[in-house]
């Protein structure tokens, strides 16, 4: 799934709608509470709440630009992982 729109647009599918997120557990049966949201922006981590996934920032991409802005608009993600592999190690033990 991709949203083709600008932020301007303010569309149904741009992030932090999790409108393909709710599309894709129907079309696959994809249990979200059993899921996981990896986002190197806010507002990735920030469909958390929304979805009934948990959610994971990395540190990498525009992770580490952004990551102040966690706080200041209290998203909490499950987990902060320097990476990619951290990330998934995280996953796999929890």
């Amino acid at each position: 799934y991709i949203c083709p729109h600008t932020p301007e647009e303010k569309c149904s599918c741009r992030k932090p709608s999790v409108k393909f997120i709710k599309e894709a557990e129907k079309e696959f049966g994809i249990d979200l509470k059993k899921s996981w949201i990896i986002g190197d922006h806010p507002w990735d981590v920030g469909m958390k709440e929304k979805s009934g996934c948990r959610a994971i920032y990395v540190l990498t991409g525009h992770g580490e630009k952004h990551k102040d802005d966690l706080e200041k608009n209290n998203i909490k993600p499950d987990f902060i992982a320097k990476n990619l592999l951290e990330a998934s190690e995280f996953i796999l033990k929890n």
